[in-house]
């Protein structure tokens, strides 16, 4: 697939997830086919494809190292990276002892330069920036004395 044709990763992922619905819709009758709108699991699935793909193409020495017994290379012990239940490498350390989603406390190991972490990288930014807008209006609002309910 043409990843760079992207610009927008929320874009990316939705046609990634059609692309899977079509190759499951094909393996079933007519009447077991999915033709409603993505659901929450699809998209999940589409996600974890994803990141497989890009880190297959990355780092497959690294894959392979994690694996096997012998001796690890410096960056999976630095980092100590694990494949999680879907095939993905994850990073583990020190917060991995608190109480949040295991998500968060092992996040996936993304190689630098690529398309899918500048497009990961960007939609966070614009989630930024939409929460510092958000932050300066709730500011401006309480310096200039509007409460919620003078604006409904």
């Amino acid at each position: 697939m043409y990843l760079e044709r992207f610009s927008n990763y929320g874009k990316l992922l939705r046609v990634i997830a059609f692309v899977l619905r079509f190759i499951e819709n094909c393996r079933h009758q007519t009447s077991e086919r999915k033709f409603d709108s993505l659901t929450s699991e699809e998209l999940n699935k589409a996600e974890k494809n994803l990141i497989k793909g890009c880190q297959a193409d990355a780092f497959s020495e690294e894959i392979m190292k994690i694996n096997s017994s012998g001796a690890k290379p410096s960056i999976v012990k630095q980092l100590c990276l694990f494949l999680d239940e879907d095939g993905c490498i994850r990073c583990r350390g020190r917060i991995c002892y608190t109480e949040m989603a295991n998500e968060t406390k092992n996040p996936y190991l993304l190689p630098k330069k690529d398309t899918v972490t500048c497009l990961i990288s960007g939609t966070l930014t614009s989630a930024m920036v939409i929460l510092a807008q958000m932050r300066q209006c709730r500011t401006f609002d309480r310096n200039f004395g509007y409460q919620q309910s003078d604006k409904l």
